[in-house]
């Protein structure tokens, strides 16, 4: 039976979901909001963030996710999270796992919220499971696809 568990994130989760791949929509969410290659802005956001997790499947990074502040004066931390082909596979235990976190978030920030691309059904579901309001598409990015503003706000 496969083994899903919520860690601190650290720079070998990095190097395991690089070498996994990340799934097409995040990569594409990626790139239509910013014009970043994913893999950089893997990166980026893990080193950026005030606090970072990762799923693990059988040890192995799945899945990563943080905040980063808005800014040095800011009480509003922008929720980020990517994930590969595996996380599908056990969509139970990371509901769970990242709600805490998203609790736990909640407690250094007022606010997390951030952008998701309109068609990314599956990340649209877990914000909705972890009580994310979703705003209603608006074009947005470098692309100006059609994106949703979520958020959720502390208390």
């Amino acid at each position: 039976m496969a083994v899903c568990e919520l860690v601190d994130a650290n720079e070998r989760h990095l190097a395991d979901m690089i070498t996994a791949g990340l799934r097409e929509e995040d990569r594409r969410e990626v790139e239509l909001a910013t014009g970043e290659e994913p893999n950089f802005a893997l990166i980026d956001s893990y080193r950026a963030s005030i606090r970072a997790w990762s799923i693990l499947l059988d040890g192995r990074a799945i899945a990563m996710f943080g905040g980063v502040s808005r800014s040095l004066l800011s009480h509003t931390g922008i929720a980020w999270m990517l994930g590969c082909d595996d996380i599908v596979k056990v969509r139970a235990g990371v509901a769970k796992g990242t709600y805490r976190a998203i609790n736990e978030g909640l407690g250094i920030f007022r606010r997390l919220e951030n952008y998701v691309l309109d068609t990314n059904e599956i990340s649209k579901k877990w914000l909705r499971w972890n009580g994310f309001t979703i705003e209603e598409p608006r074009p947005y990015g470098v692309s100006q696809a059609m994106f949703c503003h979520f958020y959720r706000d502390r208390g």
